[in-house]
């Protein structure tokens, strides 16, 4: 399926979020329903894939906010007489 440009806008807006800030948005309809819309539709777009991010409700209004990044794992190469690659090691 296709991102619409609706989707791909806001993956971008959440991407460069910094930690701890938030987007606001305004409900066009039911708040349940629009929030869990945009929690899985945020869910396949490749510039959020890195990012941990809240949406709620509150007060009316559907709040996303940038919770951490997602540090990504890194292949180190323990022993290279070997010449094969040991695990993934966190880098960071």
């Amino acid at each position: 399926m296709k991102r619409t440009t609706k989707w791909r806008s806001l993956g971008e807006r959440v991407a460069k979020l910094k930690d701890g800030e938030s987007i606001v948005l305004e409900p066009e309809g039911d708040l349940t329903e629009e929030a869990r819309q945009i929690y899985n539709g945020l869910n396949g777009i490749r510039a959020c894939d890195l990012v941990l991010r809240t949406v709620k409700v509150v007060g009316g209004k559907i709040v996303i906010t940038r919770v951490a990044a997602w540090r990504p794992l890194v292949l180190r190469d323990d022993d290279p007489k070997r010449g094969r690659r040991s695990g993934p090691a966190i880098v960071g």
